[in-house]
């Protein structure tokens, strides 16, 4: 009777153990609250959280350490310390050092790259129509984008850039010719900038098309974390709160992109995995017809 007792209450202190154990997710600090590239990434990261708590229980997410490079992040993230959840287009190198989560949260929209240009190469840009008449062109990259390995694998002329910053003043004094940004980037970037620099435009004829997943990378020390947030982007997938989630956020973008009125150049990714989910259409937002006709 005694034994029966004490081994009843050894599984209920284990199960209430268990019901107490908190999931923290631990971000490194963004650049800006208010910006919409933040607001997105975390929105995302608590909606999978919220359903996934059926399963595995409580979460809390926990902000700390100043904003990161791409680089300095593969480190933290890899040792589980500081951080241990990163968001960012997938590379060999972070698929390879961390735990992926192989469901593109900004479905695949990275793919397609606009380019902002200054205003006095318009005429220059309407003449581009192939992809070896744009790498004769100067384009700007920061260090650490993983654009950077994909173009140059490709023998684009690049000219790189150590902050992110410095890119725009370098297109506009002509250093450079073009940046690449993805359609939930540069409208915003120019609208930011125009005031100090009013030269700098969206080109409106040419996108590029670059295979860029966006994944979320966690820990190796972190398998349960992962396979919850798998879970829960499963859910949201399944219910299409991470395609409302998505053109809440990124819908008048695209319709100001106009894609299928632009002359797509494709640009090979040979750094992509081969797990990566392209038979999974309902994933890509391309597959979305009231988006693309």
């Amino acid at each position: 009777m005694r034994l029966r007792i004490m081994n009843t209450f050894v599984f209920w202190l284990l199960f209430s153990s268990c019901c107490l154990a908190v999931d923290i997710v631990r971000m490194n600090q963004a650049k800006s609250v208010k910006d919409i590239q933040t607001r997105y990434k975390v929105e995302i990261l608590q909606s999978a959280l919220h359903f996934s708590k059926a399963l595995y229980g409580p979460y809390q997410i926990i902000t700390q350490g100043p904003a990161t490079t791409i680089d300095r992040a593969i480190l933290e993230v890899k040792k589980g310390t500081e951080i241990n959840t990163f968001m960012a287009i997938t590379t060999a190198e972070w698929e390879h050092k961390t735990l992926p989560i192989r469901i593109p949260i900004r479905r695949g929209l990275l793919k397609y790259r606009l380019l902002a240009i200054n205003n006095d190469s318009i005429e220059t840009f309407k003449n581009i129509k192939t992809l070896d008449a744009l790498k004769k062109l100067k384009v700007g990259l920061r260090r650490g984008w993983a654009t950077m390995n994909i173009m140059k694998a490709q023998g684009f002329n690049i000219v790189e850039a150590n902050n992110y910053e410095g890119l725009f003043h370098m297109l506009s004094s002509g250093r450079i010719d073009y940046i690449p940004r993805g359609i939930n980037e540069i409208y915003h970037e120019l609208d930011t900038r125009k005031e100090k620099l009013p030269n700098l435009i969206v080109e409106q004829h040419l996108a590029l098309a670059i295979p860029a997943p966006f994944y979320i990378f966690v820990s190796p020390s972190e398998p349960r974390l992962r396979e919850r947030l798998k879970h829960g982007l499963e859910i949201m997938v399944k219910n299409r709160s991470l395609h409302d989630i998505f053109y809440k956020y990124y819908g008048d973008d695209i319709a100001k992109a106009n894609i299928s009125e632009r002359n797509v150049i494709a640009i090979d990714n040979l750094y992509l995995h081969d797990k990566t989910p392209f038979n999974r259409k309902e994933l890509w937002f391309e597959n979305d017809k009231v988006t693309l006709n």
